[in-house]
């Protein structure tokens, strides 16, 4: 069987143009240190379940001019055109979340490192206030970030599941080379 040397490199420039494809569409660079930054395989599954690291689409008039000032860039994927934030789903269906002056309590557990902050690099943010609680219902979610200053539920609250838009897995950091 004689295959002609133009098959072959058709064949070829049709996998690296579904390859480009396929990395348009399921691979994220987190640009923000309130989740390990790195590139991130990212899919849409079927639940979102307490501890999986989503990309969120935060639509919060307030909260979208706050994230433009950190410098974190619009994407458009998924009928989200706003920022998106890369946090770990915190709190889920049935779960109370109040904000303490300590720090946020989910089940009456206070969590390490979730205490608000109303500025943060000279750029005034908009907390939740000292009292606030949720008793959160169904596709309703409290998001947080891995860190003390991380702009997350905290500031812009609850999110729903139309909002959650990817689950993200680490697959390169940043710190390691692509090639």
């Amino acid at each position: 069987m004689n295959i002609s040397k133009n098959k072959i490199i058709s064949f070829a420039s049709l996998l690296i143009l579904a390859g480009i494809y396929f990395i348009n569409e399921h691979i994220y660079f987190n640009p923000s240190t309130s989740e390990q930054r790195g590139y991130y395989f990212v899919y849409k599954p079927h639940v979102f379940n307490r501890a999986d690291l989503v990309l969120s689409c935060i639509r919060d008039v307030r909260s979208i001019s706050i994230l433009h000032k950190f410098g974190l860039p619009y994407m458009s994927s998924g009928g989200c055109a706003l920022p998106f934030l890369l946090k770990k789903i915190a709190a889920i269906d049935g779960d109370m979340v109040v904000v303490g002056r300590g720090g946020i309590f989910i089940n009456n557990v206070l969590l390490t490192n979730t205490t608000v902050f109303r500025k943060y690099q000279n750029i005034q943010l908009n907390p939740l206030h000292i009292g606030t609680t949720y008793k959160l219902g169904k596709d309703e979610y409290f998001l947080l970030g891995n860190g003390k200053n991380s702009y997350d539920s905290r500031y812009f609250g609850v999110v729903k599941n139309t909002d959650l838009q990817y689950r993200a897995i680490l697959f390169i950091p940043h710190d390691q080379p692509i090639w």
